[in-house]
């Protein structure tokens, strides 16, 4: 019975990805990119997958994680350079 649910399942899932791809067929490239983008940026954090890359990465650069995580926030704007040295000294 588990085993019929859970192909049940799998068939919604697929249907509904189905029409999520003709859908952005439909939108074009930018717009589907920035719809795309925005739903990730709602959904993401709901989700466990941010604590398993959090995982991951502590496992690979275990020393300076922090400082890894400040200087790409400051690169791409996230975090001005003020708050960036504060991270950095609060974890040295």
């Amino acid at each position: 019975m588990k085993i019929l649910i859970a192909n049940t399942l799998y068939i919604i899932e697929a249907f509904f990805f189905i029409l999520w791809i003709l859908f952005c067929k439909l939108l074009g490239i930018n717009y589907a990119s920035l719809i795309g983008g925005k739903l990730a940026k709602l959904l993401g954090p709901l989700t466990n997958l941010d604590k398993r890359a959090l995982n991951n990465l502590k496992k690979i650069f275990s020393e300076n994680l922090e400082g890894i995580i400040a200087g790409k926030s400051f690169y791409v704007g996230n975090i001005d350079l003020k708050k960036a040295q504060d991270i950095l000294n609060s974890n040295a």
